[in-house]
């Protein structure tokens, strides 16, 4: 399920001209392509393809995804605070 989710999200960063950059987009298309093949190889028990996708989603790409989402979703917080903020 994961791996949709991170595929509609990589398409509506890399679409919507959203506030998040688009290398975030790309690393959870990224992340999906690498998810759906896991499951392939986990469906036809193809070991080095598993171990492939398996290990560079969650080694690599799965990590830069969730610390690059927070990292940015901090800024935007950081930002929108910024400008409520009242004036002194």
């Amino acid at each position: 399920i994961f791996a949709l989710t991170s595929l509609v999200i990589g398409r509506l960063i890399l679409s919507r001209g959203s506030t998040l950059p688009r290398w975030l987009g790309y690393v959870a298309l990224l992340n999906s392509i690498l998810l759906i093949l896991l499951f392939i190889g986990n469906v036809f028990g193809l070991v080095p393809l598993i171990l492939a996708a398996g290990g560079t989603t969650s080694i690599i790409v799965n990590p830069i995804w969730w610390i690059g989402l927070g990292t940015q979703l901090q800024k935007e917080q950081a930002v929108m605070h910024a400008r409520t903020a009242p004036a002194e």
